[in-house]
């Protein structure tokens, strides 16, 4: 909303003319040239933006300011200015528009030796507590005051803006001179002040008369920790989801030279850093295009774990400038307990990075209980403090549970939020052994599990965008759990870039209301996403009775309206709920390949589109089978239902450690010593090809031909 002076500002101008005599023209016609240059357009293009942001850049940059905002500015303190160096100078004074086209900056200095009549430059305004900013660009008409002719107007988003205000009113006078350094190095409070900032300004140019060139005022922002410090000359920045326009590093592609401006806001001290730009636009295939041998600089390594980071550029010192307190301002406050920007909150940070790799190797570890809550009668949900590690949506945790018995009992457990979230969290229904000990054990927070992670398993849905086949969910009891992850992840990530939310169609079967987890949760994340993008229903089995074809199409039937059928579908559950969800919706026509399963329990989904290479068989006689560490042996025989191996091990008492006894966790795994087995699932004999002399006991049998199996078990 306008500030009082912006208010006022367009009361006047607008009682003066009575109002807009015409339309505002439009910046760029179809008939003229492009408002971005050829450094834009390849970013633009790598993204898959290039036609969607010409049509809007035509739209929304103008050759003139429209009334808000010129009123925007007359209300600014102070503004940030990008000469041809380019020279980044923070300009504290008074700006006016006596036009649409022309902005005058008077009762202030901008500090740099190469501006002149005719240069280029570019201009922010940014008004940091109402988190909104400007960018213009233009002409100098006139030094003194520093006048504009504009020939860029746009407005930017307000996205990783945090909330301050510049208290007083006189610009202080400072007598200390800046000192210069060539090292981050140099001094503490020059690495203090980048590697705590949350803010940061930046100038780039693009050469050239044309109105898509010149100099670029812009904006950086994140949590403290978003600039890496990566040697004494080498900065490393993210790069997050923005408006698709890549002014700055569109730049920096036809031009390297870069000036950033970071202020201290604690005390109005500030450093002032000149140098070059590497923009590093598509981060995998400059990994691939990296000799084996070349050595990774720090930021390549950790790139790969920095959440919702898209690309990056590393900056190199040549000189660097270190401003006395006061230089830009002595009071800043920040203004609010929601002072952090919603979209920096989203975003990580190098140190968590770099947490997120020494956690990225599979292995146990402890981690702390820090939160219990109660999702539903029977469902409890354990919030895990540890080092956590990238994940994908959906996947599983293994856990050792130090129930009664001799051993932990080993169970997996959905991680039941999104990645990058800063925890772990583990959803549990209360059944016998393991979950029991779970829910009578650990009601309050404090206690420490021992948990192999990062998750894994290859159940997991990608948050995609608008232009994502929809996903549809359909979680059965507390085979809700993944699904909440997955639903979880979409909603941030369609948050985090822009509103580009995947759509879903979210269902979840429960018995009744008492059993129901996750109900207000799931409300909150649909009343969190754009209209239409998010569904979701719930249905009780004892009131409305299980879901059905008819139930299914009702549900699905605004896919097939807006001609989105061509969905995936994502089912999780007890055994019979997957096998009948599966059923139903193949019924429906949706292909084999497009449905994803896992069912809890030790039943398999039996799919009508296996493999066309059938796994080989598996015997028809009966077969010795040796468990030589516990020097137990047991005799296989294929009835009309065989058992596993692993359940052949607990038919004779033995305890073998598993997760999710469907072949994904690797939990069972176990050395074979003698003999071969084979799988009902072709899919798990390819997958485990490659690792000898081992098998999954869950899913495994013995092979035709085969007398006896040795396992060191």
């Amino acid at each position: 909303p306008p500030t009082t002076k912006e208010g006022t500002f367009l009361a006047e101008l607008f009682n003066k003319n009575k109002g807009p005599k015409e339309e505002r023209p439009m910046a760029c016609p179809p008939s003229s040239p492009s408002p971005f240059h050829a450094g834009e357009w390849e970013l633009q293009e790598k993204a898959g933006v290039r036609e969607a942001t010409e049509t809007l850049g035509r739209k929304v940059i103008r050759s003139s300011m429209p009334l808000q905002h010129r009123a925007f500015y007359e209300s600014l303190s102070f503004a940030i200015v990008a000469t041809p160096g380019p020279t980044c100078s923070f300009f504290r004074g008074t700006l006016r528009c006596p036009d649409a086209v022309t902005l005058e900056l008077a009762g202030g200095a901008v500090p740099t030796p190469d501006l002149a009549e005719g240069s280029r430059i570019g201009l922010l305004g940014v008004d940091l507590v109402a988190r909104r900013r400007n960018r213009l660009s233009g002409t100098v008409l006139s030094l003194d005051p520093l006048t504009l002719k504009v020939d860029q107007s746009f407005g930017n988003c307000p996205q990783y803006i945090q909330r301050r205000k510049l208290k007083g009113g006189e610009a202080t006078e400072v007598v200390e001179a800046p000192s210069s350094f060539v090292s981050f190095d140099s001094s503490d409070f020059v690495k203090r002040v980048i590697e705590g900032a949350d803010t940061f300004f930046l100038a780039s140019l693009a050469p050239g008369s044309a109105t898509n060139l010149g100099a670029d005022a812009s904006h950086r922002g994140g949590r403290p920790g978003f600039v890496l410090v990566e040697s004494d000359t080498e900065l490393v920045v993210p790069e997050f989801a923005g408006n698709g326009h890549f002014n700055s590093l569109g730049n920096f592609l036809v031009n390297p030279g870069a000036s950033l401006l970071f202020v201290d806001f604690d005390s109005g001290a500030g450093l002032s850093l000149s140098g070059t730009v590497e923009v590093v636009a598509d981060p995998q295939e400059q990994q691939q295009q990296r000799g084996e041998e070349e050595q990774k600089k720090l930021g390549d390594e950790l790139f790969p774990y920095f959440a919702g980071a898209e690309r990056y550029w590393r900056f190199t010192l040549r000189q660097g400038q270190k401003f006395a307190p006061g230089t830009f301002g002595r009071c800043w406050e920040k203004t609010s307990s929601e002072f952090v920007s919603p979209n920096s909150l989203l975003a990580g940070t190098w140190p968590e990075a770099r947490d997120a790799r020494r956690a990225a190797e599979v292995s146990w570890q402890q981690f702390r209980v820090s939160k219990v809550v109660r999702e539903s009668s029977v469902i409890t949900s354990f919030y895990l403090e540890g080092p956590v590690g990238a994940f994908k949506a959906g996947q599983f945790l293994t856990v050792k549970v130090p129930t009664e018995k001799r051993k932990p009992s080993v169970r997996t457990y959905t991680c039941s939020v999104a990645p990058n979230e800063g925890f772990y969290r583990i959803s549990v229904k209360k059944e016998k052994n393991a979950s029991k000990w779970l829910h009578e054990n650990l009601k309050a927070p404090g206690a420490f599990l021992e948990v192999k992670a990062p998750p894994r398993g290859d159940f997991y849905l990608d948050a995609g965008t608008r232009k994502s086949p929809p996903a549809v969910l359909l979680g059965g009891g507390v085979g809700v759990t993944p699904l909440i992850s997955m639903l979880r992840h979409v909603v941030r990530e369609g948050t985090r870039t822009r509103w580009n939310v995947r759509r879903v169609v979210f269902v979840h079967v429960s018995h009744d209301a008492d059993q129901r987890a996750f109900f207000q949760e799931t409300t909150d994340l649909k009343a969190k996403s754009p209209p239409g993008s998010v569904s979701v229903t719930s249905i009780l089995s004892s009131i409305e009775g299980r879901l059905d074809k008819a139930k299914l199409q009702k549900i699905l039937s605004p896919l097939d309206d807006d001609d989105d059928s061509d969905y995936e579908v994502y089912v999780c559950g007890p055994s019979s709920f997957v096998q009948a969800s599966y059923d139903l919706v193949r019924s429906l026509g949706v292909d084999d390949q497009k449905i994803h399963a896992e069912s809890f329990g030790p039943a398999t989904l039996r799919r009508d589109n296996t493999s066309k290479e059938e796994a080989p068989p598996m015997a028809s006689q009966a077969v010795t089978v040796r468990f030589t560490k516990s020097q137990v042996d047991a005799l296989w025989t294929p009835t009309q239902k065989p058992p596993t191996l692993l359940e052949l091990a607990e038919a004779e008492g033995l305890e073998p450690d598993y997760g999710c006894r469907l072949g994904s966790c690797g939990t069972c795994r176990t050395k074979i010593t003698r003999g071969a087995v084979t799988y009902s699932d072709n899919r798990l004999c390819l997958k485990n090809d490659d690792i000898e002399d081992t098998c999954l006991l869950c899913q495994a049998f013995p092979k035709a031909d085969v007398d006896v199996i040795d396992l060191d078990l």
